[in-house]
C-alpha cells in the first residue's frame, strides 16, 4: 500500500512540474514540519521530490538546444536501427561531442536527438552502435498546429529526445561503440527478424515480428489500420502475455537444474528480452511485475499485486516523467488495472462446461480492460468500439498458439528451418489477419466522439467504481445532455485551423451554429487533410455536428476531399456527426 501511496504522491508532483508555473517547495514544506502524520509525510515527499525533478527536466528541454539553429558538428553513436521514410533514413542518435560556432556546447553530452540521412543512390545505412562524425542543421521538433493537435516536440520528450539534426555529410568512426549487451540484443533482434523473413511469406513474417518483439516497421499500414479499427492493437505490443508464456518456457525448461536458479535465470532472461523488444512502456511494465513476483517467489513472500503494478509506474515515471502521457503507456496501465481491479466485480454465472466457461472467463477479462480504456481511446484517438468483445474473443486464442508457435520457430530457426511448424504458423497467422479485417468492418466497431473533457473522465471512473445512480446520472448529463443545451447568447467565435497550404476557417455563432469554410488541401498524396486534420480539430472542439459547409471556391488547396471524403465521413451512420 505505501508504495501505491508513493507512486500516486509522484504522480501529483509530476503535474504539478509540468502545469503549475510555481514552485511547490513553500506550499509543502511548512506542511512536512508542522503535521507529524507519517502516511502524509510519505505522501508529500515523493509528491517534492517529483515536483523539482520535473520542472527541472521541463528545463532543460527549453534551454540545451535553445539557441542552436545554424550548422552543427556532431560526434555521437547510432542507438537504434534504420527506419526508412520516404526520403530519409531515420536513426536514434547520442551526443557524444556537439561543436556550435566553433564552441563545444557540453551541455548537450549524452542527450538523445533523431538523425536523418537523405537517402542517395549508394549510401549505405548505419548499423546500430556505429560511432560518427557529422555535419548538419539542427532544428526543434513541431508543437502542435491546432488546439488539441498532436504535439511532436512533446511526443519525442516521452522518448527522451531533445530535437531533429538533418545530417549533410557522415563519416563513420568506430563500430559497435555501445556496451556489450545492448549490442547483443540489437544483433539477436536484427537475426530474429531475418530468420522469420526467411521462414514466412511477407506480410506473415511483419505480422509475426511485430507480435514477437514489437517492431511494426515493415508491417503492413493496411493490417495495422484493420487491427487498430477492431481493437486489436494491444496484440501488436508486447505485454503480459508475451511475458507469460516466455517465463512457462523457462520454467518448463530449467526446473531441472532447480527452481531457484530456474527464478534466477528468468529473471535475467527477462531483462535481456526488455532490451531485445526495445524496452516499450509496456514491456517494461510486464517484465517489472513478474520480476517482483519472482523476486517474492524467491523469498518466500506472496506478491501483492497492486504493489506490484505501483513499482512498475513508479520506476518508468523515475526513468522518465514524460512516459505518463505516452499512449502505449496509459493503455497499458489502465488496461492492467481494469482487471485487477473490475475482474472480480463483474459477475457471470459459471458454466460446468469447461470451454464455456473459459469463454466467459475471457469475456470478463476484455470487459475489464475495455472499460478502464475507453476514456483514454476517445481522449487521443476520438473513438469508442462496442465489437471489442467479438474480435477478442476471435482473436485471443489465435494469439496465444501464434505466440508460442513463434517463439518455439525462432529458437528452432537457429539451427534448422523448421517447415512443419512454419505451416502451421502461417495458417494461424492467416486467421488472425483475417478476424482483424473482419472485426474492422462490423457495424459500430469506430465510432467517432468528440474529445472528453477532464470532468467527463473523471466522472466516467467514479461512475465505474462507485456504481452509485448520482455518479451515472451526472456523468449522463455533462456528456449528453449539456452540450445540447444553448439557454444564453453566446460570443461569436472565428478559428482558423491550420492545414498546411490551403485555407480551413471554422465559425461558431452566439446560438451554437457551427459553419465550415472550405477545408483545405493536402500536403501530399497521401496525406488526407479532412481525415488527419479537420476531423480531430472539430472533435477535439467538442463539435459533433456541422450545421454549414461553404466552399469558397474550388482550387483544390481549398476543397480537396472535403465533399467526397469529409462530408462522406461525417454521414455515416456510426459517425455522430453531421452534415448538412
Amino acid at each position: 500500500m505505501i508504495i501505491l501511496i508513493i507512486t500516486i504522491s509522484f504522480i501529483a508532483g509530476i503535474l504539478w512540474g509540468l502545469y503549475l508555473k510555481i514552485s511547490i517547495i513553500p506550499f509543502l514544506i511548512p506542511i512536512i514540519i508542522l503535521i507529524k502524520r507519517k502516511k502524509l509525510i510519505i505522501f508529500i515527499i515523493p509528491c517534492l521530490i517529483a515536483s523539482i525533478y520535473t520542472s527541472y527536466l521541463e528545463k532543460q528541454y527549453q534551454t540545451k538546444y535553445k539557441n542552436i539553429t545554424e550548422e552543427i558538428t556532431v560526434v555521437g553513436t547510432i542507438i537504434s536501427n534504420a527506419e526508412e521514410k520516404e526520403y530519409s533514413y531515420q536513426y536514434k542518435l547520442k551526443v557524444e561531442k556537439l561543436i556550435y560556432q566553433e564552441k563545444e556546447q557540453k551541455q548537450c553530452k549524452s542527450t538523445q536527438v533523431l538523425l536523418k540521412i537523405k537517402k542517395v543512390k549508394n549510401n549505405k545505412t548505419l548499423n546500430y552502435g556505429d560511432k560518427i562524425l557529422l555535419n548538419g542543421e539542427f532544428e526543434l521538433a513541431e508543437e502542435a498546429r491546432n488546439y488539441g493537435g498532436f504535439d511532436y516536440r512533446e511526443y519525442l520528450k516521452t522518448k527522451n529526445i531533445y530535437g531533429i539534426i538533418t545530417s549533410k555529410n557522415t563519416k563513420l568512426i568506430k563500430e559497435k561503440n555501445e556496451n556489450i549487451i545492448n549490442i547483443l540484443a540489437n544483433e539477436t533482434a536484427t537475426k530474429i527478424k531475418e530468420n522469420i523473413k526467411k521462414i514466412l511469406p511477407e506480410k506473415q513474417a511483419n505480422l509475426l515480428t511485430g507480435i514477437l518483439i514489437g517492431d511494426k516497421t515493415n508491417l503492413n499500414k493496411d493490417v495495422q489500420e484493420d487491427f487498430k479499427n477492431s481493437n486489436l492493437a494491444h496484440m501488436l505490443a508486447i505485454s503480459g502475455a508475451h511475458v507469460s508464456y516466455i517465463i512457462l518456457g523457462l520454467t518448463f525448461v530449467l526446473n531441472k537444474i532447480g527452481k531457484k536458479i530456474s527464478k534466477i535465470l528468468t529473471i535475467i532472461f527477462l531483462i535481456f528480452f526488455t532490451i531485445l523488444t526495445g524496452m516499450t512502456p509496456s514491456v517494461q511494465r510486464a517484465v517489472i511485475m513478474s520480476i517482483y513476483i519472482l523476486i517474492g517467489n524467491l523469498l518466500h513472500k506472496k506478491p501483492n499485486i497492486l504493489t506490484s503494478i505501483s513499482l512498475s509506474m513508479l520506476i518508468l515515471l523515475i526513468e522518465n516523467p514524460y512516459n505518463l502521457f505516452d499512449v502505449g503507456f496509459q493503455l497499458s496501465y489502465a488496461g492492467t488495472a481494469g482487471i485487477i481491479l473490475l475482474n472480480k466485480k463483474i459477475k457471470i454465472k459459471k458454466s460446468k462446461i469447461k470451454i464455456i466457461q473459459k469463454i466467459k472467463e475471457m469475456i470478463i477479462v476484455t470487459l475489464s480492460a475495455n472499460i478502464m480504456i475507453i476514456p483514454i481511446m476517445m481522449l487521443h484517438y476520438n473513438t469508442i468500439s462496442f465489437t471489442f468483445l467479438i474480435s477478442n474473443i476471435l482473436a485471443s486464442p489465435i494469439l496465444g498458439i501464434i505466440i508460442i508457435l513463434g517463439f518455439i520457430i525462432v529458437l528452432i530457426s537457429f539451427i534448422i528451418k523448421p517447415i512443419i511448424i512454419k505451416n502451421i504458423l502461417e495458417i494461424f497467422i492467416n486467421i488472425l489477419i483475417t478476424i482483424a479485417n473482419f472485426s474492422s468492418k462490423l457495424p459500430l466497431s469506430k465510432i467517432y466522439v468528440v474529445t472528453p473533457n477532464m470532468v467527463q473522465i473523471i466522472t466516467y471512473y467514479l461512475a465505474v467504481f462507485k456504481k452509485r445512480k448520482k455518479y451515472i446520472i451526472i456523468f449522463l448529463i455533462i456528456t449528453i445532455i449539456m452540450p445540447k443545451i444553448h439557454i444564453f447568447e453566446g460570443n461569436l467565435k472565428i478559428n482558423f485551423i491550420d492545414v498546411g497550404q490551403g485555407d480551413s476557417t471554422l465559425i461558431t455563432t452566439p446560438y451554437g451554429k457551427n459553419i465550415i469554410i472550405d477545408g483545405g488541401g493536402a500536403r501530399n498524396e497521401n496525406f488526407d487533410v479532412g481525415k488527419n486534420t479537420l476531423l480531430p480539430y472539430l472533435l477535439d472542439r467538442q463539435i459533433e455536428k456541422i450545421d454549414f459547409l461553404i466552399i469558397s471556391h474550388f482550387d483544390s488547396d481549398h476543397v480537396r476531399r472535403v465533399i467526397n471524403n469529409f462530408a462522406r465521413t461525417a454521414s455515416r451512420k456510426n459517425n455522430n456527426l453531421q452534415t448538412r
